[in-house]
């Protein structure tokens, strides 16, 4: 797996799972390794068994929230982020994932709070666009357009940074009547 020959890996894993079901760590890895491969279906399998076997297990839950939301279950990424929030220390990608899902979901405010707590973490373009993004939402544009301005402060060439700052400009232009 550590070589990414996933095909190879997964193979490794299943045979491990014929001699011990219930190995939390083969059925972990082979949820990583199929969610690698984007075959979501049996990584969602193998990921549900891993938390059901270690249900406070934090890496596990993010895995399993990550796996949902690429099948775009965006409700059930957010239940697990949030639980692995609560079982491990809260990393920026956790934070980040956390703030898609909630994005998704319409969950603005809180997508905010996930946002500028991962800010006080580390401060990325991405982070601040997305911060941008979920005050836009709650029409808070001035906050909005100061985010996007953090993000390009940071990458001047951060696509979705510049886009949202554009949009921001484009609406300050409608509405001032010019």
């Amino acid at each position: 797996h550590l070589l990414n020959k996933l095909t190879e890996a997964i193979q490794a894993y299943l045979k491990a799972l014929a001699v011990r079901p219930d190995d939390f760590q083969a059925n972990l890895n082979l949820a990583t390794a199929y969610y690698q491969l984007d075959e979501l279906s049996p990584a969602l399998r193998y990921g549900l068994r891993a938390v059901e076997l270690q249900p406070r297990n934090g890496p596990a839950r993010v895995n399993l929230g990550a796996i949902y939301a690429e099948m775009g279950r965006h409700q059930d990424a957010v239940r697990e982020y949030q639980q692995a929030a609560e079982l491990m220390e809260l990393t920026p990608p956790l934070l980040v994932n956390l703030a898609d899902s909630l994005g998704k979901t319409g969950r603005y405010d809180e997508m905010r709070n996930t946002l500028t707590a991962l800010l006080k973490k580390e401060e990325s373009a991405g982070a601040w666009e997305r911060l941008g993004t979920a005050e836009f939402r709650l029409r808070n544009y001035a906050a909005a357009k100061t985010a996007f301005e953090r993000a390009l402060a940071i990458d001047p060439e951060y696509y979705p940074a510049m886009n949202g700052l554009g949009v921001c400009l484009l609406n300050d232009w409608v509405w001032s009547d010019r």
